[in-house]
C-alpha cells in the first residue's frame, strides 16, 4: 500500500467517524438509534490498516489498532476497492467478494449509520 493510499483510507475512515458523530449532534431520530447501541466495530483494510469505531451511549469515537472484544468486523484485502468505497465511487454492492464481515445481520442493522452519512452528502452534491 503506497503512503498516499493509507493516508487517504485514514483520512476518509476518521471523517465518516467524524461526520457520524456531528450528524448525531444534529439529528434527534438519528440520535435516538445510536443511543441504542453498544458496538465495537473493527476494520481492517490492506496489510497495514486497522482501527475500530465504539459506538456507545449516542456517541462514536474511533481508536487506532485492533480491538480485544469487536462486536462486528469488517476485513477488506483489497486496497483499491477499500478506496473506492470510502470515496464514494463505488457502492457496498461493489463489495460482495471484496470484504468479508464477521456478522452480516449486524452489518446490516448497523447500515443506517453510513446511509445516513450517504443522504448528507448527496444533499450537498457529493
Amino acid at each position: 500500500m503506497s503512503t498516499e493510499e493509507k493516508v487517504v483510507i485514514k483520512t476518509m475512515a476518521s471523517m465518516l467517524t467524524y461526520a457520524i458523530g456531528q450528524i448525531a449532534k444534529m439529528d434527534e431520530e438519528y440520535a435516538n438509534k445510536l443511543k441504542e447501541l453498544n458496538e465495537v466495530i473493527q476494520w481492517k483494510i490492506g496489510d497495514d490498516i486497522a482501527y475500530y469505531q465504539i459506538v456507545k451511549d449516542g456517541e462514536i469515537k474511533e481508536v487506532e489498532g485492533i480491538s480485544d472484544s469487536p462486536t462486528l468486523t469488517f476485513e477488506i484485502a483489497d486496497v483499491s476497492a477499500a478506496l473506492k468505497m470510502l470515496t464514494g465511487q463505488a457502492g457496498m454492492d461493489a463489495m460482495v467478494g471484496k470484504m468479508n464481515i464477521s456478522d452480516g445481520d449486524k452489518a446490516l442493522k448497523l447500515g443506517f449509520m453510513m446511509e445516513k452519512v450517504g443522504e448528507y452528502m448527496e444533499g450537498m452534491g457529493g
